[in-house]
């Protein structure tokens, strides 16, 4: 995630606070070893920016509350689009990871789609939630695609590579999809995403190696080996 016009300091404040959760000024600067100052000053910007705000206070056995500090409500949030061989999901969360919401479209005409005829209507969608979020959540900070076909290693599709670096099946799905330029955006294969899933929310948390199989319209896997997804046929 990278959020523009933040000082370096007050990024590394956010990450930290994204990573814990919640977190208070004095544990925020062992975390990112910022001195208290710079972390003080850092709170104030990113209150300013309205990502981060106070949650309560929290008192130890001697000294001053401290103040507990979380995402703001308006920090932003993040989209997840899954062009399946059969339907549309659409799925957006905070900064954290904790979901806001969830659409499911099923395809209208056939029982086998390939992603580019679902493109328009994943681009209904996305045009759906950026009308419903923008006011409760604050602006689409970072979005990704999963397609059920293979997608070359490049995965850093920010609007900002040329025409040339990405093969013309993918690059016409991203414009059908039509996510607002200069939005973060990542492509990747759907059974690779799965992977990944798994090693952050599921059975592989906290695993450095594991195998995940999808059987479903085809057979595909996904390698995680090391902490890291393996990609490519080998």
């Amino acid at each position: 995630m990278d959020i523009p016009d933040l000082s370096e300091s007050a990024r590394a404040v956010l990450n930290s606070i994204v990573m814990a959760g919640e977190s208070t000024r004095p544990r925020l600067s062992v975390a990112t070893n910022l001195s208290k100052p710079t972390v003080s000053l850092a709170i104030t910007e990113l209150e300013a920016s309205e990502l981060v705000a106070p949650l309560r206070s929290s008192q130890g056995h001697t000294g001053r509350a401290a103040s507990v500090y979380g995402l703001s409500q308006k920090a932003g949030w993040l989209l997840g689009i899954d062009l399946g061989s059969t339907h549309v999901r659409a799925v957006a969360c905070a900064l954290d990871g904790t979901m806001v919401t969830e659409r499911l479209y099923p395809a209208r005409h056939a029982r086998l789609t390939t992603n580019s005829a679902l493109a328009g209507r994943a681009a209904e969608v996305v045009s759906e939630l950026l009308s419903a979020l923008r006011r409760s959540h604050g602006p689409l900070r970072g979005a990704s695609i999963a397609l059920s076909k293979p997608v070359q290693p490049l995965n850093d599709h920010t609007g900002t590579l040329g025409a040339s670096e990405l093969t013309p099946d993918i690059q016409s799905i991203i414009d059908a999809v039509a996510v607002p330029r200069g939005v973060p955006l990542l492509v990747e294969n759907n059974v690779s995403c799965a992977a990944l899933g798994e090693l952050r929310f599921g059975a592989g948390r906290g695993k450095q190696d594991f195998a995940y199989l999808q059987v479903g319209v085809g057979i595909g896997a996904g390698i995680v080996a090391g902490g890291r997804l393996q990609r490519g046929a080998h």
